[in-house]
């Protein structure tokens, strides 16, 4: 499989206030065209939690060479966000574990619309210790039995799962339908948290955000993974 890897970054904004998310929104078409100017960027979506309080960014890379090499460009926008009243949260690189897979054509046209009706679930875990090698090998070889379970849900479409290989952080990175849907799955999700949590993995946070925008770059029916 070829190295991909996602960088996600959560930020928080005051209570009641939408601000944050009205800068971010207003701001995503010059952002997205000076990130299609990235070399090694590879696609995006920006997205926020029910509240408007939590908005992340999900960026898909060639390499963290390629997210290295950006850095000046990352730290102007993070410094930007933080100018405008958004306070950062977590910020973490990951390596794509997921095999390639041929997602159904209909799932990407779902999350590539320009609707903003889809939500994406981040359930971020943590290791420690010894015991980061083994969360991260059970990640590794799970991934195919996790996607068969998440295919029977009412309303999935894509996954990914991705691990830091210096910090130890993990992450399950889904794509759904809508809030709805999530909330349907969730005795099959927190099976499948406890499995992690036997092989080492605690979940840390899990995040149900809107969608902002998909604008997606992507080479065929494997998607990101191409």
């Amino acid at each position: 499989m070829a190295e991909t890897w996602l960088r996600i970054v959560t930020y928080r904004t005051s209570p009641g206030s939408d601000d944050g998310r009205r800068y971010v929104t207003e701001s995503l078409q010059r952002v997205q065209r000076e990130f299609g100017r990235t070399l090694g960027f590879r696609g995006g979506h920006w997205a926020h939690d029910a509240d408007g309080e939590v908005l992340a960014a999900v960026t898909n890379w060639a390499s963290r060479e390629a997210i290295e090499d950006a850095s000046d460009f990352l730290r102007m926008l993070r410094a930007d966000r933080l100018a405008h009243g958004l306070t950062l949260d977590k910020e973490v690189n990951l390596q794509l574990v997921t095999a390639p897979t041929a997602w159904e054509a209909a799932d990407w046209e779902a999350i590539t619309s320009r609707h903003a009706s889809n939500w994406l679930r981040v359930a971020f875990y943590g290791t420690q210790g010894a015991a980061d090698a083994q969360a991260a090998d059970h990640l590794r070889s799970s991934t195919r039995d996790a996607m068969a379970m998440l295919k029977q849900q009412a309303g999935f479409r894509v996954g990914y799962w991705g691990h830091d290989p210096v910090g130890g952080t993990m992450a399950a990175i889904t794509y759904w339908d809508g809030l709805e849907e999530i909330v349907q799955a969730a005795p099959e999700l927190q099976r499948l948290q406890q499995e992690r949590q036997e092989h080492g993995g605690t979940i840390t946070e899990v995040l149900n955000l809107r969608l902002l925008s998909t604008e997606l770059v992507h080479t065929g029916a494997t998607g990101w993974l191409s």
